[in-house]
């Protein structure tokens, strides 16, 4: 794996956590009235920063399902590897993996095919 391949990597870990993070689950009443529901009002307000989150939201759930294909040893280094980067300091750890960033450094690789494959990944040619 190039400097670079790992560098898009990271970027799109960081796209993927913020979306799992901000997700939350339907636990109370619904958010729209009944007579309401299904009345769509297209994308007539839609502008270009409500185009690039649906952008984000589509890679994150594209990079979810690549993730979820990984060892849950690779799954947990990522988990908590973007908990200490969002930190900014190293103050999470899981007791079960012994050397986290050897565990961390083997899941980007396993990662990698996963994101070519779906063409998340830009590769350079020489």
């Amino acid at each position: 794996m190039t400097l670079d391949e790992s560098q898009q990597i990271e970027d799109l870990l960081v796209i993927w956590y913020r979306y799992e993070r901000a997700y939350m689950p339907h636990l109370g009443a619904p958010r729209v009235s009944p007579s309401c529901r299904s009345h769509d009002s297209g994308d007539v307000h839609q502008d270009a920063e409500d185009r690039d989150d649906d952008l984000e939201r589509l890679k994150a759930q594209v990079i979810a399902k690549c993730i979820d294909e990984l060892h849950y040893m690779h799954r947990a280094a990522i988990g908590v590897h973007m908990r200490n980067k969002v930190a900014g300091v190293s103050v999470h750890r899981n007791p079960r993996i012994e050397d986290q960033h050897t565990t961390y450094q083997a899941a980007k690789a396993e990662l990698l095919p996963r994101l070519k494959k779906c063409e998340l990944i830009k590769c350079e040619y020489a």
